[in-house]
């Protein structure tokens, strides 16, 4: 396939790793566009990818040109589903990938409780769900990883590699979502030298708004009912999950059926992460040339 020429850049990932922040940051740059739909989905969901690559980049034509230098667009599940490195590759060789990776523990939890706000399973408990994740797994197909990696996307330096067998090293920027956090300025100066546009640039509204804020249920037994109904895999279930969407978008509704932020998680099972989480982090380490101390308690 010859390539076509599409977006400068992508954020690939990671889910629940701070994206929609990174997208917002990113795009406050004067020379530099994203698209204004985050999540295009088109490299990892069949249904788009099944209606070519001109679909795809009709997308970039609804994104205001004038005066970016950049364009771009954010998919975090680009960074997990291992046909997607060579799909990108097939069409943009010489794209610019960024990766912002969060600690492994809290990412899984924050990801638990985005699925019980999005309607996508009822797992009674955090333990349950990872404990039923390996299970889910060996159906081996788009749905059930979309939905049960809790654990198995916490492995990055795996998805890496994956990216290393198609791209070129310096083709890729690795940020921390704890760093991004800390110290948005200097996050940003760095990506965007790797971009090669003005590195000066920040604005002053970076860290004082939250995106994509967290939410658990209130009721837990209630939420389960709607979600015997909106977790199917089936027609009627993606059907049920547009009703629940809508419903649950009146700022009246989620207030009654939700809080904002978790419970805490457990001490025990906390432990039992950090270790299961351990040589995958040190592999890491390695790749990165650098310490992550505070992903280890």
């Amino acid at each position: 396939m010859s390539y076509v020429k599409g977006p400068d850049f992508l954020i690939v990932g990671t889910m629940k790793g701070g994206t929609t922040s990174l997208a917002k940051y990113v795009d406050s740059h004067p020379d530099v566009c994203v698209h204004p739909k985050k999540e295009l989905h088109f490299f990892d969901r069949e249904s788009n990818y099944r209606r070519g690559i001109e679909f795809y980049l009709k997308q970039f034509n609804e994104v205001d040109r004038s005066g970016c230098k950049l364009i771009g667009e954010a998919t975090p599940a680009y960074m997990y589903f291992p046909w997607i490195p060579e799909r990108i590759a097939e069409y943009f060789p010489d794209v610019k990938l960024v990766f912002i990776l969060r600690h492994p523990v809290d990412r899984a939890y924050s990801h638990y409780w985005f699925s019980w706000y999005n309607g996508v399973h009822s797992y009674p408990s955090f333990e349950a769900a990872i404990e039923d994740e390996r299970r889910m797994l060996r159906f081996r197909d788009e749905l059930h990883f979309r939905r049960y990696s809790f654990l198995d996307r916490g492995k990055y330096i795996l998805q890496l590699e994956r990216y290393l067998k198609y791209f070129d090293r310096s083709q890729i920027y690795i940020m921390i979502t704890e760093d991004l956090k800390r110290n948005p300025g200097e996050s940003m100066r760095g990506l965007f030298e790797f971009l090669e546009v003005d590195s000066s640039f920040q604005d002053p509204f970076w860290g004082r708004q939250r995106y994509n804020v967290g939410y658990s249920p209130k009721y837990l037994k209630l939420h389960s009912l709607i979600t015997k109904f909106t977790s199917r895999p089936d027609r009627l279930g993606t059907l049920y999950r547009m009703v629940y969407s809508s419903f649950r978008s009146k700022k009246y509704v989620k207030n009654y059926l939700f809080r904002r932020g978790y419970p805490p998680m457990k001490d025990e099972t906390r432990k039992r992460l950090l270790k299961f989480f351990h040589p995958y982090n040190r592999k890491l380490e390695r790749f990165l040339g650098m310490k992550l101390p505070h992903w280890y308690r």
